[in-house]
């Protein structure tokens, strides 16, 4: 317990120190070019994010690379705010998130499935109100649109997909049963191999 209140202390006292270089970092480089680093990050975070581990299907966490690009978005960012202690802010939250979070995930995950579930509507429904009330209705219900959108069209989509995969996979094997092609040994009518 102590050890680790050591690090934490290190590392906000790091992050506290380095706010002000990090504020500053990106200053020479244009909006655009941030922004467009901060997509590719942002999809490479996606892509090469450890989900068995989040899932609790694995017990070590290897997304090294996802983390990192994390890390590197939350620079960017810290980069465009007005102070160093919200470029701080910024950073102590990206790594909470990206960091630590998955671990809380991974243990609730492996001891409760239920409280899983629980927990995603409840951040779900936080991210809701700080959408609601710091934006505006308007984005809150586009909020909500895609959440229903990917948590109860998407998957029913997915399922009759599947199902009309199925159908079309055995109508495919029923009309084709032999596949022939380039790929295949030659055959001359009227030899047999073997004489």
């Amino acid at each position: 317990m102590v050890r680790q209140l050591a690090q934490s202390g290190l590392l906000v006292g790091v992050l506290l120190f380095l706010s002000p270089i990090l504020r500053t970092l990106t200053q020479s480089i244009s909006s655009d070019t941030i922004y467009t680093l901060t997509v590719i990050l942002l999809l490479i975070h996606l892509v090469a994010h450890d989900y068995a581990f989040v899932n609790a299907n694995s017990d070590t966490f290897q997304c090294y690379l996802s983390l990192n690009s994390m890390i590197a978005v939350s620079i960017l960012f810290a980069s465009r705010l007005p102070s160093a202690i919200h470029s701080f802010g910024v950073i102590a939250f990206a790594i909470l998130v990206f960091n630590m979070f998955p671990y809380l995930r991974h243990s609730i995950k492996r001891t409760s499935p239920e409280k899983t579930r629980w927990m995603t509507w409840v951040l779900a429904l936080i991210t809701f109100g700080i959408v609601f009330y710091s934006t505006s209705f308007r984005l809150a219900s586009l909020y909500s649109f895609v959440m229903v959108f990917i948590i109860f069209i998407v998957p029913a989509w997915l399922i009759t997909a599947q199902n009309y995969k199925e159908y079309a996979l055995i109508s495919m094997l029923n009309n084709y049963s032999v596949i022939s092609g380039l790929w295949d040994e030659a055959v001359v009518p009227g030899v047999q191999i073997g004489d």
